[in-house]
């Protein structure tokens, strides 16, 4: 649960109202789980925009993603679902 939240975070956008999952919108997410994955919090840190680093700065965006890492592990599987609002599920 925690995986997709942050991810919720990372995908904000606005704007989104088609059903299919946009290509722009997959390679942030495979980014985001190449790096979530290899532990480089700085790495997923600049893929924020600037009120998301504004939101979270990297020391704090660093212990999240340790702290979930430590209780979650790697992510295995990704599947978008559908947009609702302005978010990717």
């Amino acid at each position: 649960m925690r995986i997709l939240f942050f991810t919720f975070l990372v995908l904000t956008f606005s704007g989104c109202m088609g059903q299919g999952e946009k290509q722009d919108h997959n390679s942030i997410a495979s980014k985001f789980e190449k790096y979530y994955n290899a532990e480089q919090a700085d790495s997923i840190f600049a893929l924020f925009g600037p009120e998301m680093k504004a939101a979270l700065p990297l020391d704090n965006t660093t212990a999240f993603l340790a702290g979930l890492y430590a209780q979650a592990g790697k992510i295995t599987n990704r599947e978008f679902k559908r947009y609702q609002a302005s978010y990717a599920i």
